[in-house]
């Protein structure tokens, strides 16, 4: 997939000494309103399944799955280029280790269902969006082998766990080298350390605000 050069250049630009350091580049706050609605719909899913499908339609999922194509899945190589770190990474990639979905959990829990680079709200993984799709009669939201075909809200706040020291600078499994991450910020960090892209670490699970959101799962769990 070809990088948008363009747009790379208007959001992160070529110079290391204006770029953020908390993560690689920060989400459009817009999005923000978007996932107030997702958090709604989510709320209605079981009882009024219709209405929250229509939540979801009626979500800007084309300015999610651009943002996540032509910006954020590139902002590491992009900074990392510039720094003179891309072919010497390229040469190493090291094998992710998994983790079960039990501890997923747990460390989406821990994390207050943020990515802590960004501190963007998420989904969580997979399962719970299949569970969310089949609740509301949308197949479309897990549908998709290529990031042009999935939906954006899938691409946007899909979940996983990152490796803070990565697995190719012998990064391990402890939960204190795990730290949950949307989809823009572990594929854009991709295999570098935050050292190597600027950035200043993880933010800090205890200093973000306790609210209602977990997710696509109900506040009663169910």
């Amino acid at each position: 997939m070809p990088k948008n050069e363009t747009r790379l250049h208007e959001v992160l630009g070529t110079n290391p000494a204006v770029w953020n350091n908390n993560c690689l580049v920060p989400y459009p706050r817009e999005f923000d309103k978007q996932i107030d609605l997702v958090a709604e719909a989510v709320q209605i899913a079981q009882s009024n399944p219709a209405k929250a499908k229509a939540i979801v339609q009626s979500l800007d999922i084309e300015s999610m799955k651009r943002w996540f194509i032509d910006v954020a899945l590139w902002s590491g190589a992009w900074r990392a280029e510039r720094v003179g770190l891309h072919e010497k990474r390229m040469k190493s990639l090291g094998i992710r280790k998994i983790v079960s979905q039990k501890k997923l959990d747990d460390l989406f829990a821990r994390d207050k269902w943020r990515c802590r680079y960004c501190g963007i709200r998420v989904a969580g993984n997979r399962k719970h969006f299949k569970k969310f799709a089949n609740a509301i009669g949308m197949p479309e939201l897990i549908a998709g082998r290529t990031d042009e075909s999935r939906h954006g809200l899938y691409l946007m706040l899909m979940a996983s766990y990152d490796h803070v020291k990565p697995v190719n600078q012998e990064g391990t499994n402890d939960s204190t080298n795990l730290v949950t991450a949307c989809w823009c910020c572990q594929f854009g960090k991709y295999k570098f350390s935050l050292d190597e892209l600027g950035l200043i670490g993880p933010i800090d699970p205890e200093l973000v605000k306790s609210d209602s959101w977990v997710g696509l799962n109900s506040k009663s769990g169910k």
